[in-house]
């Protein structure tokens, strides 16, 4: 990479950017040790009219990869959200008919890095929400795709409990709740798991029908709720599910109420007891009811 260039960006200079591009042809292909470009080194820095003057004389390096994979618009979502960000965002995607890009077709929410990270999974990951809806605004669809380490969007913003986060992408794709991950739990798995009340209510506004969904061990969002004893979330799964997620075994014929007495969250005992009594009859894999099991705790 050409240090008078390099330098120009670094102070946003865009009469120097200007005068180079001008002056020499290709000035702008030259990268960094990690592959950066000046466009990648720009966006970063927050320059944007050193970011708006490059992308006139070349547009095309909005496509270009670094090292990692990281296009410049992977970069833009990994910082602020600022309307500049969302500004670039833009200017790459008017590009996406490929008239000025000889010819070339691509979908900026669908570029990935080495690791399979689209800008929408780095959005998430700082919650960006601006940015996210203007990436998944022409293809909503982006918000289902899932990284090498299966993670989609949503899964993100679960982890990090961003209920912002998680209400802008439901918004753009109700079948974002459809993601099934690690271990085949749903986002309301991850949301009881994670003791988030919130999101759980976000969810069940949205897609209660998950109340009964089971992961690789057969286990339903209510029968982690019952193991970790999270009384409230509890009580708000049966208020909004029917009779059958009482009833619902796991892997090891375990209801919630077993599992339940298994942790030794005596307090829910009686909240998954009245309704449904005659589940204090049925036995597990190990032919125990929860009498068994709480003698032994």
């Amino acid at each position: 990479m050409d240090h008078r260039l390099l330098m120009a960006v670094r102070s946003n200079d865009v009469k120097i950017i200007k005068q180079l591009a001008d002056e020499e042809n290709n000035i702008l292909n030259g990268t960094s040790p990690q592959g950066n470009t000046v466009l990648h080194i720009a966006v970063k820095l927050g320059h944007w009219n050193a970011v708006k003057e490059i992308m006139k004389h070349d547009p095309k390096l909005s496509l270009i990869a670094n090292h990692k994979g990281e296009t410049a618009v992977h970069v833009a979502c990994k910082g602020q959200d600022t309307i500049m960000t969302q500004s670039f965002i833009e200017s790459v995607q008017t590009l996406e008919e490929g008239s000025s890009m000889d010819g070339i077709s691509f979908r900026t929410a669908r570029l990935t890095d080495h690791d399979g990270n689209t800008p929408l999974h780095f959005a998430a990951r700082k919650n960006n929400v601006s940015s996210m809806k203007k990436l998944a605004v022409r293809d909503s669809e982006s918000l289902l795709l899932v990284n090498q380490a299966g993670e989609s969007p949503i899964s993100i913003a679960l982890d990090f409990k961003l209920k912002c986060c998680i209400k802008t992408i439901i918004s753009l794709n109700p079948s974002a709740l459809d993601y099934k991950g690690l271990n085949d739990q749903t986002a309301l798995h991850r949301a009881v798991m994670r003791r988030d009340m919130d999101i759980v209510l976000i969810i069940l506004k949205e897609n209660p029908h998950l109340i009964n969904s089971k992961d690789d061990k057969q286990r339903t969002p209510l029968h982690y709720g019952a193991a970790l004893g999270e009384h409230n979330i509890v009580k708000t799964l049966l208020r909004a599910s029917d009779a059958s997620a009482t009833y619902q075994e796991d892997y090891n014929k375990q209801i919630p109420l077993h599992l339940a007495a298994e942790n030794g969250k005596i307090c829910l005992l009686k909240l998954l007891l009245t309704p449904y009594p005659d589940t204090i009859e049925l036995l597990d894999k190990r032919q125990q009811n929860i009498l068994h099991i709480a003698v032994q705790k």
